[in-house]
Order: C-alpha cells, then structure tokens, then sequence
C-alpha cells in the first residue's frame, strides 16, 4: 500500500517507513545505548503482493530495548497496517555495542 504501489519496496519507502518509526529520535545512538538500547537487527521474510508464493527479504536495524523491542513491534505494526506484502516470519538478533560499564573515572590527573 506504500503509494499505491504493489510489489517490492522502493528505496524512497524504505527510507519514509524507517523514519517514521524514530519513536525515541530525542536520544541520539550513543544515548540509547547508555540507556540499555541494544543494536537490534531483523529479516522480514515476507509474500511479495503480486507472486504470493516469492518470499522476499527485508532487514531492518536499530536501537532497541530487548527482550520487549517496542520499535520492532511498532515497525511490524505499520508493516500490517499499510504494506501490501503479507509477513511471513521475522528473525531477530541483537548486540548491546557499549553500556554503561565500559566507562570509568580517571583516578590520576596529568599535566602537560
């Protein structure tokens, strides 16, 4: 249903779905992960609209919160509401990159 269109997803739609799904774009990236955010990949296999038997793939990633992954459950969300392709199963994997123990204070000072 992007734009009337059936079929495989244009760039332009990829770009306009993950855009509308920055819930939390008042955290940049290195924030999130401060907060627990996980780097959260996922394949969505799913019918093409006009071949229902041709799966297609599509990745998704971002910052998440796992095991809940809101943005994730939101992104399929809209996928069901407003995308032609029916889902047919969607694999998910994640990576916290850094938290809140990778930083310690400095217990020396040094002058230059």
């Amino acid at each position: 249903m992007v734009s009337g269109k059936t079929g495989v997803l244009t760039l332009s739609d990829i770009v306009n779905l993950v855009s509308s799904y920055q819930r939390h774009s008042n955290l940049d990236d290195f924030q999130k992960q401060l907060h627990g955010y996980k780097l959260t990949t996922a394949e969505i296999l799913y019918h093409m609209p006009d071949h229902q038997k041709v799966l297609q793939s599509f990745i998704w990633q971002q910052y998440d919160l796992d095991p809940e992954y809101p943005m994730l459950h939101d992104f399929i969300d809209f996928w069901k509401k407003e995308i032609d392709g029916p889902l047919h199963s969607v694999f998910v994997a994640t990576k916290q990159i850094i938290g809140p123990t990778d930083f310690s204070h400095a217990d020396i000072e040094l002058l230059i």
